[in-house]
């Protein structure tokens, strides 16, 4: 298994249009990618986010990072956030 966790920082005045993109993306993600585990969204304050997704192993993750809605999605999500994502992947301590 594969965590990873993603903080996203959003402008202010896009937070609509990044709630209805990344609900768009976590729909896509749920119907078409079996080795994602869980994926989900948690905000904090106004404009902080957080990822929070499980793999099933690191192929599964390598797959997420090739999907037509990762390509299509993400680029329209990084011109609503105010700094570059912090992404970490991290292992379990036992599977």
């Amino acid at each position: 298994m594969i965590g990873v966790i993603c903080k996203l920082k959003v402008q202010k005045e896009r937070i609509d249009e990044f709630e209805q993109l990344i609900m768009q993306f976590k729909a896509e993600v749920d119907e078409h990618e079996p080795g994602n585990l869980e994926y989900n969204v948690f905000k904090e304050g106004h404009g902080e986010y957080y990822v929070l997704e499980k793999f099933r192993d690191r192929e599964a993750l390598k797959e997420h990072d090739s999907t037509k809605h990762k390509e299509t999605i993400s680029p329209k999500v990084g011109k609503l956030l105010d700094a570059k994502p912090e992404v970490r992947v991290l292992e379990p301590l036992s599977n």
